[in-house]
Parts: C-alpha cells; structure tokens; sequence
C-alpha cells in the first residue's frame, strides 16, 4: 500500500487520534506512585516519537555500561482511554502523580498554539537548570548546544529545559526548522542566482531545458514549505513573515500563494513535480532536486540550498527537564545529560535518526541569531484559535490536491486530483479563517515591539 503522510502538525495532535493503548512502551496507570528505590530515576517521557521497551532496556543497560548506578523508571502519561495525555491534562496528571510521590525528568508536554499555561506549568513544575551547567556532566551539556539553541529556550535567563538534540520524525530527522533544496551537483552552476523562490527554482529548471528531470518533495508540501517559496519564513507554524519587510503578512488578502498551488499543481500534471509518497519508484538519475524541511546531512552528489530559514522563537515544548520536587536533582542531571549527548542513547530517544547527524549536528546549525531570533508572542484566545484554524484549514486545502483510490495490486494509495479547483478551494480557505487579519495585526505590532527592545 502507497503510503501518504502529512506534516505534523502544531502540538503533533494526529499522535491522538483513535490511539487505545501504549505501544511505546509500558501501560502506566495514572495513579500509580513512583518507585521509592534509592537508585531509581523516574523519566516523564514524551508520547512522540515515544521510547518503546526494548529501547527503554538498552538504554539502562548502556548506563550500566557506563557505570552509572542508577536505572531509570519510564513512564508515559495516559488518559483513561490510553492515550497520551497533552496540554493542562498532561499538567493536573503530574500534579496528581506527585501528590505521591515526586517525579524526576519531566517533559515540557505538548501545547495547543498560544496556550498561555504552558509558561505556567513551566515555572511551577520544572527547576532552573542554570546551576548544574558548572558541573562537569553540566559543561558537556552546555556544549553540546549551540548559545543559539539556549537561548531560543531560556525563559527570563533561566533554562527549564534542555534544547532537542534533533527535532522532525522518523523519516525526516533534522537540526534546524529551515527549509531547502538538494540540487544535483552537475547542474549547480544553474542555480548560482537561485533566491529560494519557486519562480526561481522553475527557471533553473527551464534553464537546463531537460523536460524528463524532476523536483521531488517527499510529501505534499507543507504550508513551511509553501510559504518558503513564495520568499516567506513561518512563526508560530502560521504566520508567514517577510524579512524585507519586518512584518507578518495577510496570506488571504494576496493571491501569491493560490497562485503557487496553481502552478505547483500544472507541474504535478506535467510529473516536473513529483510527490515521492505517490509515487516512491522515481529513478535517481531523473532527479534534479529534492526539497525539503530540517537540516540534515548532504546527501551524496547533490549541493543544499537555503530556500527559508527557520526562526529560533522562544520554544519550550517538547523538551526535557527536572522536576522542581524531585528529591534527586543532581542525579537526574546527570542522566538526562547523559541521555542528551550520548550518540547511542540518542539514537534510542530518536529511532532511525542518522548517527552521523547527531556527530555533526553543530557543524550543520546555522549560527545567525536573526532579529526575531527568541521572540515570544502573547495571543488572546481568539487569536490562538486562529493560529490552530490555519493549520487545520491548510491541510484541507493543499490535500485537496490529492484524491485516494484502491485497487486490487496496491490497495488504498493517493494519486493527483484530476478536479482540483484552485478557484473553489482557495475561497473556502479564505473565508475559513476571515478574520485572519487581526491575528497578523496583533502579531506585527509584537514584532515592531521586539525589534524596537
């Protein structure tokens, strides 16, 4: 069966739908107290991409190894119904977990867009790490990082959580949120005035005049990647910004992006562009490029470039950190520090991540700060609804490039839409999310605000 996946979306919420029990790892029931051994550490997990069992046993084993005395207890959080809890959920489970006993490396959870108590939960439930970055396992970590990557996750100085190692899935680990084109070397010399933008990719592309190359993405393009191509970076996984300006843009209000599914969508019909997940058996040699989001390692025989780069905004979920009650601090440091930088264990944490991106991951990372880099945005919650309502409406939009069918070789598989109507779907987009305008308005007035500290 063809295979169709999307992007994941804001606060990873496809993980919670029709889930009925754990299978990464053991079932945990809510109420249950935490192990009272001396040598136990009790790790709060997050539910994506999850730590199954055997992955749990060969990470306590390589700490043995290592001569740590200490084994950690996982634990993923789960609602009545089996599934991962997120969210204020996610916070009342802890609260009520340590009513008996303490917990010791917590997640950060994962929040709705704009959800405000995330900063709260924070602040109340994990300890400022800053004092044990003096320790020796402290100054490992702290060096496994970027200054960048601190900072784009310190809130008021102090550092509650520690920056992911990788971020993406299982297919599509990376180090950064940028987007980019692999470009066979052979034809680079055609995109020495390549700006990042799909007009400019496609006249490369008529440049070289050979009709049987094709620009791959491995799935339908997502709005990063979209709004990439039409010379944008994204904050808050919605807002398109253009750094010419220094402002948010109203998408709804231009035809630039219908027009880029447009021609996106005539490059489809004409197989110039290619979705890999349609249509997996492309023949190497017919590539020119692929595009993609997250930066890895290069792949052999082609040259990256940068067509969006990701904004460092000030994020904190998804991370891990120690509890404020935990009654060992220090000895759950020194695991998680452990954890966070040992190629091994991270290659449990993050299953079929590339080892040798986790060996490069700081020789891959962008050290440009930006001027927007660590902003943090206070919506109300009309705003923050807007900000999900994207995501949601944009998905209904751009799978509508997409029809799925059966049959009796492949099964269920997708193919192109022969009826997309650009007209059609664009103005249910738009009017979907109508009051979009006041969302941007809040959010450059945030940003003339920051750029004016």
């Amino acid at each position: 069966m063809k295979r169709f996946s999307f992007i994941i979306l804001v606060g990873m919420c496809f993980l919670l739908i029709g889930c009925k029990k754990n299978a990464k790892g053991e079932n945990i029931k809510n109420n249950e107290s935490p192990e009272e051994a001396s040598n136990v550490i009790t790790w709060v997990y997050l539910f994506y991409p999850g730590i199954s069992a055997e992955n749990q046993r060969k990470i306590n084993r390589v700490l043995q190894e290592k001569g740590i005395d200490y084994q950690i207890r996982f634990v993923l959080p789960l609602d009545g119904e089996g599934c991962p809890l997120t969210g204020g959920e996610y916070a009342e489970w802890v609260e009520s977990y340590e009513k008996n006993g303490a917990l010791d490396i917590l997640t950060s959870g994962v929040w709705p867009a704009g959800d405000s108590t995330e900063l709260e939960f924070i602040r109340k439930q994990m300890a400022p790490l800053n004092a044990y970055f003096e320790t020796s396992d402290g100054k490992i970590l702290k060096e496994f990082f970027t200054e960048e990557e601190w900072k784009a996750c310190s809130l008021e100085g102090n550092s509650f959580v520690i920056p992911q190692p990788v971020i993406g899935g299982s297919d599509n680990y990376g180090v950064d949120a940028g987007v980019y084109v692999s470009v066979k070397e052979e034809y680079a010399t055609y995109f020495n005035t390549f700006d990042g933008t799909y007009d400019s990719l496609m006249k490369s592309y008529n440049a070289i005049g050979d009709k049987n190359l094709r620009i791959v993405f491995p799935y339908l393009p997502s709005a990063r990647e979209v709004l990439g191509l039409l010379g944008y970076s994204i904050l808050e996984n919605s807002l398109p910004f253009s750094e010419e300006e220094k402002k948010v843009v109203d998408i709804t209000k231009t035809d630039e992006m219908k027009n880029l599914l447009q021609n996106m969508y005539t490059d489809m019909k004409s197989k110039t562009l290619v979705i890999q997940s349609w249509e997996p058996e492309i023949p190497k040699e017919q590539v020119l490029a692929y595009i993609y989001t997250n930066k890895k390692m290069p792949r052999a025989g082609f040259k990256d470039y940068l067509i969006a780069p990701g904004i460092n905004e000030l994020n904190l979920r998804g991370k891990y950190g120690i509890s404020v009650n935990s009654r060992r601090k220090e000895q759950a440091f020194q695991i998680l520090s452990i954890c966070l930088t040992d190629p091994d264990i991270l290659c449990l944490l993050y299953p079929g991540v590339d080892r040798e991106l986790i060996l490069n991951r700081k020789e891959l990372l962008s050290c440009e700060s930006g001027e927007l880099f660590g902003i943090s945005f206070s919506f109300d919650e009309k705003q923050a609804s807007m900000i999900r309502s994207f995501s949601n409406e944009y998905s209904s939009l751009v799978n509508s490039l997409q029809r799925s069918k059966t049959n009796a070789d492949d099964g269920y598989y997708y193919e192109l839409n022969p009826t997309f109507d650009i007209d059609l779907e664009w103005k249910k987009f738009a009017e979907s999310i109508n009051s979009y305008t006041y969302l941007c308005d809040s959010a450059n007035q945030q940003i003339q605000e920051w750029l004016q500290k």
